[in-house]
């Protein structure tokens, strides 16, 4: 699903970035998230694989995967390259405990110090879903690029 939108996302995403219908080298957050997604599948089934003997083993690999992930990232030029495969991978290691992931986030995204408002946010969620409207879910990243594209396109900025 996530690759589906992010196909349906990649030339509003476009649009909006580089004011072009269609740019090879930038690939929308979609992709981004399928690829941690794959990641996090990945090491997650060799955890249960590997119990709890081979702990050591498992870190190790996890690491080799992680890192041919962001390796992956920067070669097809996903959004937030290397960065959001870590963020994924720290939120995934500390799900217990998201209060020790946040330096660790932080400091994959040391770009951009205001990503540290947000990963503030991740401390009050309670874990129950909230109420969802799937219509707005599935089509407002799609479309809110589309109208900023249009708008970049039309006054040339």
């Amino acid at each position: 699903m996530l690759l589906l939108f992010g196909i349906i996302s990649e030339i509003p995403y476009d649009m909006f970035t580089t004011a072009s219908y269609f740019e090879p080298n930038g690939n929308n957050i979609m992709f981004t998230l399928a690829l941690v997604l794959v990641i996090i599948w990945i090491i997650g089934t060799l955890k249960e694989k590997m119990g709890v003997r081979w702990r050591i083993l498992w870190y190790f690999i996890s690491d080799v995967i992680v890192g041919a992930g962001c390796l992956s990232a920067m070669i097809l030029g996903l959004d937030y390259e290397y960065h959001a495969v870590l963020i994924g991978y720290f939120l995934y290691i500390f799900h217990k405990k998201p209060v020790w992931a946040i330096p660790f986030c932080f400091l994959a995204m040391y770009k951009e110090p205001w990503a540290l408002l947000g990963f503030g946010l991740t401390l009050t969620y309670n874990g129950e879903r909230g109420r969802q409207n799937k219509i707005v879910n599935y089509f407002f990243y799609p479309v809110h690029l589309f109208v900023l594209g249009m708008i970049k396109m039309y006054f040339g900025f």
